[in-house]
């Protein structure tokens, strides 16, 4: 695999879905997201080949062919790997104003600690019932906990993976970008010019909310 030319390492929940809008604006598209892998047929072996062995290429290229750009889960689990596959890519870590903010909105929305999500009619076998799973089983490998658990140090959670992506990848490939910044540093790094228009701003925490509840009926 050698098409990724950005990658994003930031966890969900901070501002990937407007991250993923504003580089397929800006002609890295299309650009793997969460959304994206809940749509791929067979994404439920691919996350457990991943979970059972994260250097799997054929499995992450199975995932990410085609794709320019990749951010959110599952593919920021990978950002080592990706970085390896991709060594010309750059890395953009995605951040929120504060560990506290973070972990509010992660704590309302994606590791709300609710059943394991899946179709109406779904016994649990299907491939987006494990994609679930297995994007939990991937969380707790990775940050050491349950994110889920309400005695869990989400802000904790937050600190320790944005340390460990700055430590392991060189100062001038990385972006630590918040969204709120905007067009400009994101566009410098990519080194392509400014868009004439505002910087996508969606999926806030109240239109999670609303998303989840009408597709859990």
């Amino acid at each position: 695999m050698s098409g990724l030319q950005v990658i994003g390492a930031g966890l969900g929940r901070t501002g990937t879905l407007s991250l993923k809008s504003a580089l397929e604006e800006l002609g890295f598209s299309p650009c793997h997201h969460f959304t994206d892998a809940m749509k791929q047929p067979n994404i439920g072996q691919i996350t457990e080949t991943l979970y059972n062995n994260p250097n799997d290429e054929a499995a992450l290229n199975s995932m990410l062919a085609g794709y320019k750009a990749v951010v959110d889960y599952p593919g920021n689990f990978f950002y080592l790997q990706l970085i390896k596959l991709n060594p010309k890519a750059k890395i953009i870590l995605s951040v929120r104003d504060s560990p506290e903010v973070w972990a509010k909105s992660a704590r309302a929305t994606i590791f709300r600690n609710d059943p394991i999500r899946r179709s109406p009619g779904d016994d649990g076998s299907s491939q987006l019932a494990q994609f679930f799973r297995n994007i939990i089983k991937t969380c707790i490998r990775e940050h050491g906990v349950d994110p889920r658990d309400v005695e869990c140090d989400l802000p904790a959670v937050y600190r320790e993976w944005n340390e460990r992506v700055r430590a392991s990848v060189p100062p001038g490939n990385i972006l630590v970008f918040n969204v709120k910044e905007g067009w400009g540093p994101l566009c410098e790094f990519l080194e392509v010019p400014v868009p004439d228009r505002e910087f996508p701003q969606v999926n806030s925490t109240e239109s999670f909310q609303k998303k989840y509840a009408a597709e859990s009926g």
